[in-house]
């Protein structure tokens, strides 16, 4: 009867310990970042451009997986051992073939230029530039690790980038893999954000972004929501394309604007 007791004592520990650790758990993993929790759609990356990376294929270490520290609020990203524009997923490479086939992306320079000194990056490369601000997910994650990161929303401990010995234009797939040693490390050029509210403002804008969300229900900048309008309604993702195409060009022109008015450090972050 003792040993009966015994082992219902401890059968129930180990229940109550179980069910401890689940909630631990969940309560720790309603804290980490979803796809959702990037740099902000609505923000414009502006690069200043050095002169050889415009021209240089732009890559970043494969991400194993990211720890983000609570306390600091900063990423530690844990690399693989080889140089990639994305990190070799399956929903990825879905991605690089609707680039390659429908947006015609491969084999261009994805840095549209403002002036001699910056340039953004199409919004149709964002997913495979390492700095866009895109969501970029880890190959693996678990109760210690988070599942992705975003550069420009939190600091990042270790960031790495490289140059390739390879011209843009002669790129010809998204999903290539580079050794290590293929890449000469750089260091990460200068960054500044905007909001894309912030130049429809500028520029006295009468259609703006807002707009292309109702119409279409993607935010800009949103690469798997436009590839899953492109799954739906083939047609409607031509128009979005088209029609957030011309929006850019306007970003670029106000932009443009900004610099030689000598506003855009006013408005930038």
């Amino acid at each position: 009867m003792r040993n009966t007791i015994k082992s219902m004592k401890k059968l129930i520990f180990l229940i109550i310990f179980s069910l401890a650790c689940v909630i631990l758990y969940s309560c720790e993993n309603t804290k980490s970042p979803s796809p959702g929790d990037e740099l902000a759609p609505e923000k414009l990356t502006i690069i200043k451009l050095p002169s050889e990376m415009n021209a240089s294929v732009f890559v970043s270490p494969i991400v194993d997986s990211v720890v983000l520290d609570y306390s600091t609020d900063t990423y530690t990203l844990y690399y693989g051992d080889s140089l990639v524009l994305c990190n070799p997923t399956e929903s990825n490479a879905v991605l690089a073939d609707f680039a390659k086939e429908h947006l015609g992306i491969v084999g261009t320079n994805p840095y549209i230029q403002i002036n001699e000194e910056y340039a953004i990056i199409d919004w149709k490369w964002a997913h495979f530039h390492p700095l866009s601000g895109a969501y970029r997910i880890a190959l693996y994650s678990n109760y210690h690790t988070v599942p992705g990161y975003g550069i420009g929303t939190r600091p990042v401990e270790n960031e790495e980038y490289y140059l390739l010995p390879v011209f843009w234009e002669d790129l010809s797939d998204l999903t290539s893999k580079w050794r290590m040693q293929d890449g000469e490390r750089i260091k990460k050029p200068e960054i500044l954000y905007i909001w894309l509210s912030e130049i429809e403002k500028y520029g006295d804008y009468q259609s703006t972004h807002i707009d292309m969300i109702k119409k279409y229900h993607i935010t800009p900048n949103d690469f798997r929501s436009t590839y899953n309008l492109y799954s739906r309604d083939p047609a409607a993702c031509d128009d979005f394309i088209d029609e957030y195409n011309r929006l850019q060009s306007s970003y670029v022109k106000t932009l443009n604007e900004m610099i030689k008015n000598g506003d855009l450090e006013k408005w930038v972050q």
